[in-house]
Formats: structure tokens, sequence, C-alpha cells
């Protein structure tokens, strides 16, 4: 499985789905070692325009937690 050996850091934006798939989806991102899930409320398949001040907002806010940590390098 390759999500553990990827070292950078990654947001995992996802869609609204039932609790069962979120939880799923929190699992698969706990394996990334700096992985940050992110559930878009009310987003359906096409995040991006379902919801694009939430999805600009969290991608901003990734960004700049980045910009913060400079502890995360390429190896």
């Amino acid at each position: 499985m390759i999500y553990p050996r990827l070292r950078v850091p990654t947001l995992v934006l996802k869609a609204d789905a039932d609790l069962d798939s979120r939880k799923k989806h929190i699992e698969i991102a706990a394996l990334l070692p700096n992985g940050r899930p992110v559930h878009i409320d009310g987003a359906g398949h096409v995040i991006r325009n379902d919801r694009p001040n939430e999805t600009e907002r969290e991608i901003r806010s990734f960004l700049s937690s980045q910009d913060k940590d400079s502890t995360h390098t390429v190896p």
C-alpha cells in the first residue's frame, strides 16, 4: 500500500457522506503520515463546484498551515 509511504502533507477533501463512509475516509487518511481529512458538508461528487467557498477556505487553511510548519521536507 502506498499511503504510508507518502511523506508529503496531504489534504484529503471528501464530499458529504454517511457516517460509515466518513469513518472509512478518516481511516484511509490516517494511513497518510501527514494526511488531513476534511469533509465538506452538503457537497456532492464535484466538491469545488458544489461548495466553492468552503473548498477554497480549506485549501487556503491547509496551505497556510504548511507555510508555518517548515519541518516537512522532501526526502
